[in-house]
């Protein structure tokens, strides 16, 4: 399916109702440079939480370049940026949860002028629309298609990197959250407030309740979701007891754990 744009769409524009065109009024626009120093913000931040080492974890420049010259098109510099951290490492590429990962360089494919990265099994996928550079969906039996209200791909793909490394932590918890009633409007920021003897939110990422939250100290991540009906965390840490007390802080009696002793937890 060949993806059809109207003029505001080309151009990236919206006009609001005096007449007026906005510019990147969609929240699934191309990355601006100011976007990009705040991506690479959120991944210093992680390789600093984490303890990265990207020369071991990370591709080179000379890999990047082969890449390019077998797809025939040149990866946008936001990509780049995130397979320079990530590249290599099983953590970050890929779910242990459910079938979802990155794509490794060796495996990047355009389709539809559409750099996919990221799949789900065999009917999903993920791209950046190499013509406006913004977020692309697949599904199978449709197509190709773009969501203008979605969340755009350097948020997605942060969250996406922080959940991967969730996943592979040694106790992974996820949990229906309690406490949030009449605070459906900016639950991330209620979030921060309530969580702030365990974590510390990562700066300036919001996107409908979607952020990320961290313990240096543990070396903990926790993704958390607030929506109209329900509020859900997941929470990863080497330090199970760490999880514990959180658990037992915020009376989450139905919590749900999926990895302990870095071993799935059998249902």
């Amino acid at each position: 399916m060949t993806i059809q744009y109207n003029e505001d769409e080309k151009n990236g524009f919206h006009t609001n109702n005096e007449g007026k065109k906005i510019d990147r009024y969609w929240k699934n626009h191309r990355i601006t440079k100011k976007e990009i120093d705040q991506l690479q913000i959120w991944l210093d931040l992680l390789k600093d939480i984490l303890n990265i080492d990207i020369i071991k974890s990370g591709v080179s420049e000379d890999k990047i370049r082969e890449t390019e010259q077998r797809i025939g098109t040149e990866i946008p510099k936001a990509l780049k940026i995130i397979y320079n951290y990530i590249g290599n490492d099983e953590r970050f590429l890929k779910s242990k949860l459910e079938n979802l990962n990155f794509l490794p360089l060796d495996k990047l494919y355009v389709e539809n002028n559409n750099l996919a990265y990221k799949i789900q099994g065999k009917k999903y996928a993920w791209g950046i629309d190499l013509g406006k550079l913004r977020l692309n969906y697949y599904a199978k039996d449709y197509g190709w298609y773009w969501e203008k209200d979605a969340m755009s791909f350097w948020e997605q793909s942060f969250i996406d990197i922080s959940c991967f490394a969730i996943n592979h932590m040694q106790t992974v918890m996820y949990s229906r959250l309690k406490g949030f009633t009449d605070t459906l409007s900016w639950p991330s920021e209620v979030a921060e407030k309530r969580y702030k003897d365990f974590f510390t939110r990562i700066p300036n990422l919001e996107y409908y309740g979607h952020t990320i939250f961290y313990n240096k100290e543990h070396k903990a991540l926790a993704w958390f979701r607030g929506g109209q009906f329900t509020q859900d965390i997941l929470i990863g840490c080497d330090n199970k007891g760490f999880i514990d007390d959180f658990v037992k802080r915020f009376d989450l009696d139905k919590a749900n754990y999926k990895i302990i002793d870095g071993e799935k937890v059998k249902k």
